[in-house]
């Protein structure tokens, strides 16, 4: 769920006292306040998991997440860093770094998807600085500069 959230706030059920002591949703995030409050719920108690459809979900062109790839950067990387130190005492160093670096890598792929140049360049070195994916990091900057070239 750290890389990609397919959850949606209608699949879950969650009793109105944890979501209060979880802090409910952050208003200050632009976008994701979902996403914050799921990665915070696991610190409180068991989440369970029912692998049965219980929502429809439809995915068009006015959808806020069809937007999220233009804001990637600006929204998934605070709510991790967020989460990061939210766990810091339940994950290792190496764990942490892995996570930041993975991160890094899905905003330089999302952004090398559109028409940014430095953005994707910018956050594939981050991810390579966290000391994770050097040769996937390498390939999307190459692919990068030799399209802009």
């Amino acid at each position: 769920m750290l890389y990609r959230c397919y959850i949606t706030t209608s699949c879950f059920l969650v009793k109105k006292e944890v979501l209060i002591l979880a802090g409910l949703f952050d208003l200050t995030l632009q976008k994701s306040q979902d996403r914050d409050l799921w990665w915070r719920l696991p610190r409180l108690g068991r989440i369970g998991y029912l692998n049965e459809p219980l929502v429809n979900y439809m995915v068009h062109e006015i959808n806020i997440s069809s937007e999220m790839r233009n804001v990637t950067g600006k929204t998934y990387l605070p709510i991790i860093k967020k989460t990061v130190w939210y766990y810091r005492d339940k994950l290792t160093a190496k764990e942490r770094r892995k996570i930041l670096s993975n991160a890094h890598l899905l905003v330089a792929e999302d952004a090398a998807a559109g028409d940014y140049f430095f953005l994707p360049i910018r956050h594939a070195v981050a991810a390579m600085l966290y000391g994770e994916h050097y040769q996937h990091a390498l390939k999307l900057i190459t692919s990068k500069i030799l399209r802009f070239l």
